[in-house]
């Protein structure tokens, strides 16, 4: 019976519970602790209350652990993933990324019992095949549902919720923002329903996408106050998980609501929680949008320049952001001739799915077509001004349609005076 103690404690602390937690009035922890260290063996009653509390089925207890070659190949997948986020450029991600598929692939031709492991591995298949392409395949929807399927089997109602986000996400990266938001929540309830032990980790993960995928709607209050709650939970428990990425998207949408004060302390909380994970991609993120708030909102576009320089070594020399942001400076310093060079190859890239994000790089056909109406070429003006127009009346405002809509009158104006 060491088996089962040894997997009863396992599950225990991964849910962030105390034995006190698990034996709750039933029993003490005193016999909790003796059944864990395999010295007394539960009755049927005994597992029931221990399975309710632990939020999984009885016969998930008494499961035999998968083999231990699984559990090592699953633990390697999940550093060397770890490992890559934080030191690998894009184009090296995606290729250790193949690398992972190809192996992840060859222990799913097995016949797999239905435990854990098994889910964890269709999970982390699942979202190394979205990684590849930067979005939802077909083959990412099935290893996803039948991941979800095989946590629901055992009961444990915590991953399959959190493999529902997953799919919320898939709709979001598909553009489906609507449907996002609304799958998200109805799965939410669905997940409240049924648990008995909500997992903090699950619950941020969840009120973050939830509130990005209110921004993407146009519902700015709803997810800035999901935002506040959120940081408040997570300084009350004490939990860092996703913290970059909270004071992120709380930084960029004080930045768009014009509060710089809660800018400026977002976005060095950001930087700290990316730092302390040592991810260089975040750590990237949160200078470009100090540079985006020089340049853009500053109006320092020297210093701009100058910060651009100094990060130009760790960027992939076709990144459309820090193309944008070195065309801005240019125009914004009067330099018309670098503005357009910046601008001449620009296209929209395919791994951009936030409307935020969409809309300011559609600024890129704004500048051009200032930069084109200051040379007189009033035709090819209008093209872009209206390309940026178009692209983004259906999303919801930001400071940047204001740019986008101003550019396209007064070049309107100009044309046909």
């Amino acid at each position: 019976m060491n088996n089962l103690g040894e997997r009863i404690r396992k599950l225990r602390k991964e849910r962030k519970m105390t034995l006190v937690d698990v034996a709750g009035d039933f029993m003490t922890k005193g016999m909790l602790s003796l059944i864990e260290n395999g010295r007394s063996n539960p009755s049927m009653e005994s597992l029931q209350h221990i399975a309710r509390q632990l939020d999984v089925d009885v016969h998930f207890l008494l499961e035999e652990q998968a083999s231990e070659e699984l559990q090592q190949f699953i633990r390697s997948l999940e550093e060397r993933i770890q490992d890559s986020e934080r030191d690998l450029q894009l184009d090296k991600y995606k290729t250790l990324l193949k690398q992972l598929d190809q192996e992840i692939a060859e222990y799913l031709k097995m016949n797999l019992p239905a435990t854990y492991e098994k889910g964890r591995l269709l999970e982390i298949g699942s979202r190394v095949k979205r990684g590849i392409l930067q979005k939802p395949t077909d083959e990412s929807k099935a290893l996803s549902q039948q991941a979800a399927a095989v946590y629901d089997q055992l009961s444990l109602f915590n991953r399959a919720y959190k493999v529902q986000l997953d799919h919320a996400l898939d709709l979001f990266l598909e553009k489906k923002y609507e449907e996002a938001l609304n799958y998200l929540r109805d799965k939410k309830r669905h997940y409240l329903s049924r648990t008995v032990v909500a997992d903090p980790l699950v619950q941020i993960e969840s009120d973050y996408n939830e509130a990005v995928y209110l921004y993407a709607v146009g519902k700015n209050e709803e997810g800035t106050a999901i935002i506040d709650e959120l940081l408040a939970f997570t300084k009350r428990r004490s939990i860092f998980h996703q913290m970059d990425d909270i004071y992120r998207i709380a930084s960029f949408n004080s930045l768009l609501t014009g509060d710089e004060e809660k800018f400026l302390y977002y976005l060095k909380k950001s930087r700290q929680f990316a730092e302390f994970k040592e991810s260089k991609m975040e750590i990237e993120s949160t200078y470009f949008m100090e540079i985006h708030w020089i340049n853009e909102f500053k109006k320092d576009h020297k210093k701009a320049l100058q910060m651009l320089e100094e990060m130009e070594d760790g960027i992939d020399e076709d990144d459309s952001w820090n193309g944008l942001e070195k065309a801005r400076a240019y125009y914004g310093l009067g330099d018309i001739e670098r503005a357009l060079e910046e601008l001449s190859d620009f296209t929209i890239p395919s791994s951009v799915y936030h409307p935020f994000d969409i809309t300011m790089l559609y600024t890129t056909y704004s500048y051009r077509a200032l930069c084109l109406a200051h040379k007189g070429q009033w035709e090819e003006a209008m093209k872009d001004a209206e390309l940026a127009k178009s692209a983004v009346k259906d999303f919801p405002h930001t400071p940047y349609h204001d740019f986008i809509y101003d550019t396209w009158e007064k070049i309107h104006q100009q044309s046909l005076s």
